[in-house]
């Protein structure tokens, strides 16, 4: 399959230094409670069960548990069809996820940058080992987890500016390798056209995201000075967690456009959700 690049979006610095978006509830539920593996011994677990709109299941009313069980399901459908991309509902390739071109500023605390990153490569999302979506019918939001083992980006950068008390500044590849990668949030559902045509969107999106680590190495710094290039990437590994606290808010309201479009792209097949939380 030809690979599929997602447009011009300013999302990447998210899941460069990770660790972004202020979490909007304490009361999400674990993913254990709804995961990816549906329950074997679920009396919605057999597919005959379930009327299909293309490649999507079609869940029937009933309880939030039991739709929630049926998205479940959904999500173990499209698993493995997400790393290649699924056209039919627009979803593009996920695994390498490709960006044109992210711009990013920051102009305060210890962190004072401006960089743009180009031929952003995103390698792994696809490959979460856990993750639930939790709706809530009354209240029209849709609460969500996942975890991914390893990120992987590459890209060619150009920067400048000061990190801590460091200054800064190059053109060239570099890459980005983030473990233990935990994103938690919630999607503001709305019906769409009144809910003529059944349809529903993202109306807002609040994200929150925790990494266990994460190594980096910009190359070509200083133009490829060999003294002072390795040491600003020593000092940004030994202080990447705390560097993106600086940078968090800036982060935050870049990821949210991505996360929308392709919650959206995913929305748009779902024509049965617009009954289900308009009952």
């Amino acid at each position: 399959m030809t690979q599929q690049k997602f447009g011009t979006w300013t999302v990447f610095m998210v899941l460069i230094f990770s660790d972004y978006m202020c979490w909007v509830t304490d009361a999400l539920p674990t993913a254990s409670e709804s995961s990816v593996t549906p329950d074997p011994t679920s009396k919605l677990e057999t597919s005959t069960q379930y009327e299909y709109i293309g490649l999507i299941r079609k869940c029937p009313s009933g309880t939030d548990d039991q739709i929630n069980e049926c998205f479940a399901l959904i999500l173990a459908d499209l698993k493995p069809k997400l790393a290649a991309g699924i056209p039919e509902i627009n979803l593009p390739p996920l695994d390498p996820l490709l960006l044109d071109k992210l711009d990013f500023k920051q102009g305060r605390g210890a962190v004072v940058i401006k960089a743009e990153f180009m031929d952003v490569k995103i390698k792994g999302l696809s490959n979460f080992t856990r993750a639930a979506f939790i709706i809530n019918r009354h209240k029209k939001v849709m609460d969500f987890e996942m975890f991914i083992p390893r990120i992987r980006i590459d890209g060619t950068y150009s920067l400048g500016g000061n990190i801590l008390v460091f200054p800064i500044g190059g053109t060239g590849p570099y890459w980005f390798d983030i473990g233990s990668v935990e994103v938690k949030g919630q999607l503001e559902l709305k019906l769409v056209n009144g809910n003529v045509t059944g349809a529903v969107a993202v109306n807002k999106i609040e994200l929150d995201l925790k990494i266990g680590n994460i190594k980096i190495q910009l190359l070509n710094l200083f133009n490829g000075n060999q003294v002072l290039g390795p040491v600003i990437n020593n000092v940004i590994n030994e202080n990447g967690l705390e560097l993106f606290q600086e940078i968090k808010p800036g982060v935050v309201k870049q990821v949210s456009g991505i996360i929308k479009t392709i919650a959206n792209a995913v929305l748009a097949n779902l024509s049965f959700l617009g009954k289900l939380i308009s009952d």
